[in-house]
C-alpha cells in the first residue's frame, strides 16, 4: 500500500507539472524519509530539481519597517534575474503590529509599475529550527545558501554566508562577491538598478 501512495505521490508531481511546497516537503521528510528519499532521488533523475540560490532575511517583530522593504526590493531583483528563492523568516508567530507593517510595505509597494514582481516572489516562513541551528539571538540576518536537493525550508537550506545587522543586500553580495567571484552577477545586477 505503501508503494501505491509513492508511485502516485511521484505521478502527480511528475508528470502534471504539480510540484509539492517547501513546507509540504519538509513535512513529508519528517513523517516518512524513505519516501521522502524516494521522491527527492526521483525528481532529481528526472531533472525535476534544480539546485538553486536561496536568500534569506531572519527578522522579528522589532526589524524596522524600511529594512523589511529595501530588503524586498532587492531581492526582487535576484529573483527576477537569476531565479533566487527568497524569503523573509520569523521564529516565531507574529504579532498585529507586523501584519500591519507588512501591509504598509505591500501598500507602498503597489505604487510602483512592478509591483507584484515585489509581492508575489517573496516567501514568509515561521521557522525556529534556524535561529536555533544558527544560535541566532539578534536580528536582522542575512542569509545566502543553496536550496538542500530542491527544498528551500529555512532550516533545511545548506547555508554558505551569513552577515549579522541592518545590512543592505548590495552590501552583502559586496563582500561575498569578493569571497566567491560566482556571485559577482549577483552584485554587479544588484548596483544597476
Amino acid at each position: 500500500m505503501l508503494n501505491l501512495k509513492f508511485y502516485l505521490l511521484f505521478f502527480i508531481i511528475s508528470f502534471s507539472n504539480i510540484f509539492a511546497s517547501d513546507i509540504q516537503l519538509s513535512l513529508l521528510k519528517k513523517s516518512h524519509p524513505k519516501m521522502y528519499s524516494k521522491l527527492i532521488n526521483a525528481q532529481i533523475k528526472y531533472n525535476k530539481i534544480k539546485p538553486k540560490d536561496t536568500v534569506m532575511m531572519l527578522i522579528s517583530n522589532s526589524v524596522p519597517k524600511s529594512s523589511i522593504k529595501n530588503f524586498i526590493v532587492d531581492a526582487s531583483i535576484l529573483n527576477y534575474y537569476f531565479n533566487t528563492h527568497v524569503s523573509i523568516v520569523l521564529q516565531g508567530i507574529t504579532n498585529r503590529d507586523f501584519e500591519d507593517k507588512i501591509q504598509d510595505i505591500k501598500k507602498e509597494l503597489s505604487k510602483y509599475e512592478f509591483s507584484k514582481l515585489f509581492i508575489k516572489n517573496i516567501n514568509r516562513y515561521y521557522d525556529p529550527f534556524i535561529f536555533k541551528k544558527l544560535n541566532i539571538k539578534k536580528v536582522p540576518i542575512l542569509l545566502l545558501g543553496n536550496c538542500n536537493n530542491g527544498n528551500c525550508y529555512p532550516s533545511d537550506v545548506d547555508i554558505r554566508f551569513m552577515l549579522s545587522g541592518d545590512k543592505s543586500i548590495n552590501y552583502f553580495f559586496k563582500i561575498i562577491s569578493k569571497k566567491d567571484e560566482n556571485y559577482e552577477n549577483y552584485y554587479n545586477k544588484l548596483i544597476d538598478n
